[in-house]
């Protein structure tokens, strides 16, 4: 769970939302029993600044209370004293309908739609069956209708084996009020985290090396920070298994990122002195996006060669990249052109 959370945090971080979580869509790196996950299928994602800005407006009968009310009361010159119909923002709704938010289903949804359908995915894995949905008895009407008006049940049978802060942090996830329900970052700050939090801050993934390629990173010169770059983002699940439990070690908060905070507090716990000013050197050498931290890819760049042999193959794929009309050779031009965007 808190890889999916990791992901979805570092996804909104972004301003992109996903609005397809579902089980079908998170999938195992490897077949070890520790092995990473990796949230798939983007074919659904946008920003929430586009569907925002695509969203219109529609015209819709008032319902409840208030639709009664404005039908029976009597217009006066021809205008009714309250209005029959109320004017909403429509967005595009996507998404697979068993996992969709109540929010989305009406189509006013934010990043917090993708927290409802982490809520459920946690739901099943804890009780073995879905909230809203019976197979053999439901269909997508149903489902939907027990999106927005059912509250499920965490007092079963299934439930009773369940620790109290795992039932909470799924009633969290699966709250009906976007307000009131959590964020990712809310959530990887759950209590429930907190255990697996100390175990996966041991000092035994933070080794003397990882420092030391930290430092390092800063002596290498520009062109092999950039091919270094690439080739992180080259390299499959399995290459860099255990550069990744590292980094995971490090990001304390689990959004997808390393802090200056983050890396003292790792590097105080793990027995290492280190200067502030330091720290700050190091992370401004590696953060290539010049965005206060250090990323992912940015930390596997920092320690690859201290942790791989590379192939030729990779390093003819960097170089193909770098050569972008394909003579068989990096010009200034041609490298400009590869590295247009980054600090490089």
């Amino acid at each position: 769970m808190r890889q999916i959370l990791s992901a979805c945090a570092y996804c909104h971080e972004r301003g992109v939302v996903h609005r397809d979580l579902k089980p079908e869509n998170i999938l195992f790196v490897d077949t070890t029993s520790d092995s990473p996950l990796k949230v798939i299928d983007f074919g659904l994602s946008d920003t929430m600044q586009r569907v925002r800005d695509s969203a219109r407006e529609v015209k819709e009968k008032r319902g409840g209370v208030g639709g009664a009310m404005a039908r029976l009361l009597p217009a006066i010159n021809g205008k009714h004293i309250i209005p029959w119909y109320v004017r909403r923002v429509r967005m595009q709704r996507a998404g697979t309908p068993h996992y969709m938010s109540p929010e989305m289903i009406r189509g006013d949804y934010d990043e917090k739609c993708d927290l409802f359908s982490v809520g459920i995915i946690m739901y099943q894995l804890l009780s073995g069956i879905h909230p809203f949905y019976v197979p053999g008895l439901d269909n997508e009407a149903t489902v939907k209708n027990k999106i927005l008006n059912l509250d499920p049940s965490l007092t079963g049978d299934e439930w009773q084996c369940v620790s109290s802060q795992a039932k909470d942090l799924v009633k969290k996830l699966i709250n009906k009020n976007p307000k009131k329900r959590l964020s990712a970052q809310q959530a990887l700050e759950h209590p429930w985290f907190q255990v697996m939090q100390s175990r996966r801050a041991q000092p035994s993934q933070l080794t003397q090396s990882v420092f030391e390629g930290l430092r390092n990173w800063q002596k290498q010169n520009r062109l092999k920070q950039a091919v270094l770059q690439l080739l992180a983002k080259e390299l499959n699940e399995t290459d860099i298994l255990e550069l990744r439990r590292k980094f995971e070690a490090l990001d304390q908060k689990g959004d997808g990122t390393i802090t200056i905070d983050e890396l003292k507090q790792s590097m105080h716990s793990a027995g290492f002195r280190v200067i502030e000013s330091e720290l700050a050197a190091i992370v401004d050498s590696i953060d290539v996006q010049q965005q206060g931290f250090i990323g992912y890819n940015e930390f596997i760049s920092a320690l690859l060669l201290r942790r791989m042999t590379l192939q030729e193959e990779q390093l003819r794929e960097v170089f193909n990249k770098f050569d972008i009309k394909k003579e068989g050779r990096i010009t200034m031009e041609t490298l400009r052109a590869a590295l247009k965007g980054s600090r490089y």
